[in-house]
């Protein structure tokens, strides 16, 4: 279990290394999952799209620092089980948004079918935040999705975050914007 897990109550919060990602993007999914110990989901649909592995192992290869901040995958604690992956788009300071919001950290998650509605993005979303706000401070977290994904949006109310706008992503096109601010 590397030093740098989040652990919750049923899940380990793993940062993935460019290693992991590359053998994912290449397709070597027996390879990934004997490197991390761990039963990747069924299916292909869990996967993040080439592009955005691409775009992360490039990062995690030029600034290995940045790995605990990157991409972390969401382990079920009891088999061992990859259910999904969360993790943070950029350090506090580095996000487009700080402008608006110094200090703002964004993050997404996604959750392998089998695996929905179980509460494992919510668990996980809370570890996360727990995280950044107990060991470096952050007090604002953005996340964003698309108009259509009410399940998302649902997590977010449950997890206190309200709507503040909208935006176009150059790859997702309109993505509306919610915040939270934690004391």
């Amino acid at each position: 279990m590397p030093e740098d897990s989040i652990f919750t109550q049923r899940l380990e919060l793993r940062p993935r290394t460019a290693q992991f990602l590359q053998a994912l993007y290449d397709g070597r999914l027996d390879e990934a999952a004997a490197k991390e110990k761990v039963k990747l989901p069924e299916g292909s649909d869990w996967v993040e799209d080439q592009w955005m592995l691409r775009a992360r192992i490039t990062v995690l290869t030029a600034v290995p620092g940045l790995t605990p901040w990157e991409s972390r995958s969401m382990i079920r604690r009891a088999d061992s089980q990859l259910v999904g992956n969360i993790g943070f788009h950029t350090p506090p300071g580095m996000h487009a948004f700080e402008k608006d919001v110094p200090g703002v950290v964004e993050f997404g998650y996604g959750v392998a079918p089998e695996f929905r509605r179980q509460g494992y993005a919510l668990e996980a979303a809370r570890g996360l935040m727990g995280w950044a706000r107990e060991k470096h401070g952050v007090r604002d977290f953005q996340l964003s999705t698309a108009p259509d994904n009410v399940p998302s949006q649902q997590l977010m109310l449950k997890l206190g975050f309200t709507r503040h706008g909208e935006h176009v992503h150059p790859r997702r096109g309109t993505e509306y914007l919610y915040r939270l601010r934690v004391s």
